[in-house]
């Protein structure tokens, strides 16, 4: 099967780098192929983005491995030191990645890193967490970024729009300006005067 394999693998060549793609959306499953230093863990059908960025990061791997460099994720920079998880379903680990959001979507979030902190990849995270908040991770950072940028200028309408993006977590104003357009139909200031005129 394939983790023999892929224990095989690891023992004779470790610098060969690995990836699984099953059909197989079994959490332990996902978190035995990370303890085999899996690069992803990719579910069927798979998406092309997905495929794309995991073979990536196997290319990364190699380069970093062969000293041309490569990005080094710190694995415990996402989330505070805490108590292990005391039931570690799929479902409890959704739900504690929610939390973590909940609690710091106005901070920088390394999702990579997040998913790292459980031991599972990021494409194996974003469709767990998807399935069971019915957002990604990303989506929903984005969803409440925005939700609290509203409350932002609603509760402070003087304040410069380039301090509400960095208050929500954006440090480019211009591009925080472009997402909520896209998420909410309204420019800023569109949005601004449509609520004073409402009120």
């Amino acid at each position: 099967d394939g983790f023999s394999l892929a224990e095989q693998v690891r023992a004779r060549r470790p610098e060969i780098q690995i990836a699984f793609l099953t059909a197989y959306d079994e959490f332990v499953y996902a978190q035995k192929a990370m303890r085999l230093g899996s690069v992803d863990y990719l579910l069927k059908p798979v998406d092309c983005q997905e495929l794309e960025e995991a073979l990536q990061r196997m290319i990364e791997a190699v380069d970093k491995r062969r000293g041309k460099g490569g990005r080094v994720v710190n694995s415990q920079a996402a989330l505070d030191a805490d108590n292990p998880i005391p039931d570690p379903t799929a479902e409890a680990v959704a739900r504690r990645i929610g939390e973590h959001i909940q609690t710091h979507f106005s901070e920088p979030i390394e999702l990579n890193a997040l998913a790292s902190r459980f031991g599972i990849s990021y494409p194996y995270l974003s469709t767990l967490y998807k399935r069971v908040v019915g957002l990604s991770p990303s989506k929903h950072i984005v969803a409440l970024r925005i939700g609290r940028a509203k409350e932002i200028i609603a509760a402070h309408p003087d304040l410069p729009f380039r301090r509400v993006a960095a208050l929500v977590g954006y440090e480019d104003p211009h591009y925080f300006s472009r997402l909520f357009r896209s998420v909410t139909g309204q420019s800023l200031s569109e949005f601004k005067d449509t609520h004073f005129m409402e009120d």
